[in-house]
């Protein structure tokens, strides 16, 4: 979202510029808006609004209702190699099945009372979290995108990725090479481990409704923290998928707190699939006090069923506006007006209409079916404008 603050509704944005030409047609249309977190119109702080077990329960109460959609987020299936490979599936498997017969032990010690049971299973989880967590190797993972050349100024730019759910440190490593493929800026990965599927959505739920400030959370903020402080950098890009929307949501709270608005500014916050249920750009809503943040975009797929647990579902769309018209350009055509709302969930919404899948590779940036490649978000879209080494005009 930019940061100028929007009258009468609408929210205007300058075209984007790219060296990488954007395609003419798109057999999915976007719809996008604006959403804008204006601290007169809020009702305080997300975290002190409901209390962890509403949440929890909201939470609960869609995934009963929506249960029969959540097969789509694997769908279409990719045909090139995006982000499922054959060792990732055995893993995962594993993991899954080492979970659960964990979990099932845990419960039966607790609920019959046999303590050696309950003891055993619970050392048994440690073991299993240390082992399965030194495999998938260091914190950081650094992007290799061999012949690729780095764009001009890349040096003073600091570009961050947090991988979202089920993903090892061999997927985010396969990320951070597609981000700097596409933009031709080197990528450190944040490693969000993956402890199978039972113990990860255990973890999104901890960090998203009870605030838990996991051991990620707070590696992914020193790193982050060290590149606002550095004078260096002209420039720092923050990217998030699924549960690493999640984790990029409770860095910026910290930033939030530990900043003053002023020095975020080269800070950029761009989410794909956010599993996260808020995030905070406070402004006044007047131009003398812009929000704190140099830009924000978030990205999701219509059919996506953590975009709609997530960012779709606490971005609210405006009231009387009908989001799939894009913007009415104006005669000249580098305006557009966006409907604009105010809300908790800030920033520039892009969503792809009767679109599935949640893989951020195979569903987000297919080469043959990209979000970033629709001629809407290639025009609007500050992100798209990076692509194949480009630079914002502003």
């Amino acid at each position: 979202m930019a940061s100028t603050p929007a009258t009468n509704g609408k929210a205007t944005a300058t075209k984007a510029t790219t060296t990488n030409p954007a395609p003419t047609t798109t057999k999915y249309p976007i719809a996008s808006w604006d959403v804008q977190y204006i601290i007169q119109h809020s009702d305080g702080p997300f975290l002190f609004q409901q209390s962890p077990w509403k949440l929890l329960c909201k939470d609960v109460r869609f995934t009963l209702r929506t249960a029969y959609q959540i097969p789509a987020i694997f769908l279409p299936m990719s045909d090139t190699r995006g982000d499922i490979r054959l060792l990732g599936i055995i893993a995962q498997v594993l993991m899954l099945v080492i979970s659960l017969v964990l979990s099932i032990l845990i419960v039966i010690g607790l609920i019959g009372g046999i303590p050696f049971l309950l003891i055993g299973a619970v050392l048994a989880t440690v073991v299993f979290v240390r082992i399965a967590s030194a495999l998938q190797g260091p914190d950081t993972r650094e992007s290799v995108a061999p012949g690729v050349a780095n764009a001009p100024n890349a040096d003073k730019e600091k570009w961050l990725f947090v991988n979202g759910i089920c993903t090892t440190g061999s997927g985010a490593q396969v990320a951070v090479n597609r981000l700097q493929t596409l933009f031709r800026r080197p990528v450190t990965a944040v490693l969000n481990r993956s402890l199978g599927m039972l113990f990860d959505l255990g973890e999104c739920i901890l960090q998203r409704d009870y605030r838990l400030i996991t051991e990620d959370i707070r590696i992914g903020y020193d790193h982050l923290r060290d590149a606002v402080l550095d004078p260096n950098l002209e420039r720092v890009v923050l990217i998030g998928h699924s549960q690493g929307g999640i984790i990029v949501t409770a860095m910026i709270d910290q930033l939030l707190a530990e900043f003053p608005h002023h020095a975020l500014k080269k800070v950029e916050i761009y989410t794909f699939a956010s599993a996260a249920n808020h995030f905070c750009d406070p402004s006044s809503g007047t131009p003398d006090a812009p929000p704190p943040f140099g830009h924000i975009e978030h990205f999701a797929n219509h059919g996506d069923w953590v975009s709609q647990l997530g960012v779709l579902g606490y971005a609210p769309i405006p009231k009387g506006d009908t989001p799939n018209i894009i913007a009415d350009d104006e005669k000249e055509g580098d305006v557009a007006t966006f409907p604009l709302t105010a809300g908790e969930f800030a920033g520039r919404i892009f969503e792809r209409l009767n679109h599935t899948g949640h893989l951020l590779n195979s569903h987000y940036l297919n080469p043959t079916d990209s979000i970033l490649d629709s001629p809407v978000v290639r025009k609007y879209s500050r992100l798209a404008s990076y692509l194949d080494g480009g630079n914002p005009v502003a």
